[in-house]
């Protein structure tokens, strides 16, 4: 493991302690808001600094925490943008420079590994591509139904314009336009689905094509699969 990643994972865990450390006596230092939406609560706790700049701001779903959790420098810009699903890492991870300008963008599949990471200057320069855009796939699945469902997880951080094709074969022309939609509970992440009949032991196979145009207006291209089958 060499140091650039060995200090994201420390700078990863000290985020995660701080989102769970509970200071109580700093509550005459924070604001909650509260939505009940059907059997769902949502709360999102805001922490102050004695001069009343923002510290943290938890999210939380039925008392874990889920959504977007923030970390702000002592000056009051932004340090940290992290999602968590169900208490668990799983979403957009965003570093900040003190000027505000991005440091690091990380897909993260859990607290010890991501699947996407762009990594900039201070000035806002893109340095390094790690992974590609096609983040995440989750098989859903019924034991009781003969469909399942595939749901799969695409970043378009810093895309101006996010195209992506789908193809059963891999051939040029059998790719077709993959409907997405926004997650609105994440950063920079969009959702596509994908409907079968469920075929017990039968090896499920899709070739993903993506086109970004990205904040400086250059053109990124990748190629990704999908590779899955249910066992019952």
């Amino acid at each position: 493991m060499n140091k650039t990643t060995l200090l994201f994972f420390i700078t990863l865990l000290l985020f995660s302690w701080s989102c769970n450390l509970i200071d109580k006596g700093r509550n005459d230092l924070r604001r909650e808001q509260i939505t009940v939406t059907g059997l769902d609560t949502f709360k999102t706790i805001t922490y102050y600094l004695p001069d009343g700049k923002k510290e943290t701001v938890l999210a939380y779903k039925n008392s874990v925490l889920h959504g977007v959790s923030e970390v702000y420098y002592p000056e009051g810009e932004i340090k940290q943008k992290k999602t968590f699903v169900n208490d668990k890492d799983f979403g957009s991870f965003v570093q900040y420079y003190r000027n505000g300008n991005v440091s690091r963008y990380s897909f993260l599949i859990d607290s010890l590994r991501n699947s996407y990471e762009r990594t900039y200057d201070d000035q806002g320069n893109l340095i390094q591509i790690a992974g590609d855009p096609l983040a995440a796939f989750r098989v859903l699945r019924s034991d009781t139904s003969d469909t399942i469902l595939v749901k799969a997880y695409f970043s378009d951080f810093d895309a101006k314009d996010f195209e992506v094709f789908i193809s059963e074969t891999g051939e040029k022309e059998s790719f077709k336009p993959f409907s997405l939609v926004t997650d609105s509970g994440s950063i920079s992440t969009k959702e596509g689905q994908i409907k079968l009949v469920k075929k017990i032991n039968f090896p499920y196979h899709y070739y993903i094509q993506m086109k970004i145009r990205n904040g400086k207006d250059s053109i990124e291209n990748y190629k990704d699969e999908i590779s899955f089958y249910v066992s019952r």
